[in-house]
């Protein structure tokens, strides 16, 4: 369990998890970010599908559902 705000977040998957699987793992699947809850999942969707780089790690972005309401993300179902 970490703490990251958005921008620290697309930083971390984009410049240091995303690449350094890519050259170890390259089959294993990078997750973006799984926020806790639904209320924390819109402000990091954003940010990390803005990120070019997490776009070209982060296979998943996902959430876990203990609060909340869920809403749909036409983005992400493309």
């Amino acid at each position: 369990w970490v703490k990251y705000d958005a921008k620290a977040m697309a930083l971390w998957v984009g410049k240091y998890l995303g690449p350094t699987v890519a050259a170890q793992v390259p089959e294993t699947k990078v997750m973006g970010s799984e926020t806790c809850n639904w209320w924390g999942f819109g402000g990091y969707e954003p940010v990390l599908m803005a990120d070019a780089n997490v776009k070209k790690y982060a296979s998943i972005i996902s959430t876990h559902l203990y609060g909340g309401t869920m809403k749909a993300y036409p983005n992400i179902q493309q």
